[in-house]
């Protein structure tokens, strides 16, 4: 039996959150949005009791982008790597859009799990695996010691594809390991074996971002006129 959350969600929707976004992710089908805000979807997750939770995460596809979110933070709970990969294997056909991977990091699971988890899911041909695989390494390899961080992040910068959410989720781990690792982004950056492409798109997230000195973006802007 479907189990739904229809009698919780549906009392705190705002249309003109639903509208604003829904923009934000135009992949997914606008009526799935439902604009309620992440706090109040935490606190109907930190409701269910063991046996919704469970009903929930096996009653797929679920109807609104909330339920997603939820089945998110869900997942974000999982302390066991192989129980955590069958839960998001059966979640992986489901999702449309960056906005329903970029809150998955598995905070509960060791860093070695999540970059074995990466490894996996880099190798996988749904675009949003690869996509996940990404950002477990973003989250995770700069606490790394430099060697081992590098390494993967060259696993990352040589997963396949040239969609859009791909090149953006590179350019976003460019930019975190410009902030925790520069001397790696800087090589990477530098490389003529990157999309020149990529490396603007890098640099432009680089050059906005306030955690980054105003001298490295000096740099950066210097290294972006030398691509043109």
């Amino acid at each position: 039996m479907q189990f739904s959350l229809e009698d919780k969600l549906l009392p705190l929707q705002d249309s003109r959150r639903a509208t604003f976004n829904a923009r934000l992710a135009p992949t997914i089908p606008s009526d799935r949005f439902l604009g309620i805000r992440t706090p109040d979807l935490k606190v109907i997750a930190k409701s269910l009791d063991a046996e919704q939770k469970e009903a929930f995460l096996t009653s797929l596809p679920h109807a609104y982008v909330e339920e997603d979110i939820i089945h998110i933070q869900l997942l974000n709970e999982y302390k066991n790597i192989d129980k955590a990969r069958r839960a998001l294997l059966a979640f992986l056909p489901f999702i449309q859009s960056w906005y329903q991977t970029d809150g998955l990091t598995f905070p509960r699971l060791s860093t070695d799990e999540l970059l074995e988890l990466a490894q996996s899911f880099l190798e996988r041909p749904e675009s949003y695996a690869r996509r996940l695989g990404m950002i477990w390494i973003m989250k995770r390899a700069p606490k790394l010691d430099s060697i081992t961080a590098n390494t993967w992040l060259e696993k990352a910068l040589a997963a396949a594809g040239d969609e859009r959410e791909i090149q953006l989720a590179k350019a976003w781990l460019l930019c975190e390991f410009m902030i925790w690792k520069p001397g790696l982004a800087m090589t990477a950056l530098s490389s003529k074996e990157l999309d020149p492409t990529l490396i603007r798109m890098a640099i432009g997230k680089c050059v906005d971002s306030r955690r980054i000195d105003e001298l490295t973006k000096q740099t950066l802007r210097q290294l972006r006129r030398q691509l043109s």
